[in-house]
């Protein structure tokens, strides 16, 4: 089966380009929304195949990611609106991170013996 050019589909009996009113209305939609080349390449690329849209843009998985490198102290809401969560859902988010950094983070007080290592080391080369 030959595949046609977005040229050869947008002028096929017309001149002038194609006719989008006689299209389908997820056809005509997306002609609208992205003009009717982009629609054309969609159309052949996935004729007859079902897609699902789902309601939010990013993965919840890849949320922690985002709001690592776009939240700024202020803008939750914004984020929240622009992503489609909740702001409570970004919170938990947001504190779950500070917690997994929390505990990755090694400090002196939860490792006494590493507290005796380093004046031990810094002991030894006083004496040197």
């Amino acid at each position: 089966m030959k595949v046609l050019t977005t040229k050869e589909v947008v002028c096929i009996g017309k001149k002038e380009g194609p006719d989008i009113y006689s299209w389908h209305s997820i056809y005509k939609e997306l002609a609208q929304l992205i003009g009717t080349e982009a629609t054309i390449q969609i159309y052949q690329e996935f004729k007859g195949t079902q897609i699902h849209f789902p309601v939010r843009l990013i993965r919840p998985d890849a949320l922690p990611y985002v709001l690592n490198n776009e939240y700024n102290g202020k803008n939750l809401r914004k984020l929240a609106h622009y992503y489609g969560y909740s702001e409570r859902h970004l919170r938990r988010i947001l504190a779950d991170n500070r917690e997994k950094t929390d505990e990755n983070h090694v400090n002196d007080h939860s490792l006494p013996y590493l507290l005796d290592l380093t004046k031990n080391e810094k002991g030894k080369k006083n004496e040197e």
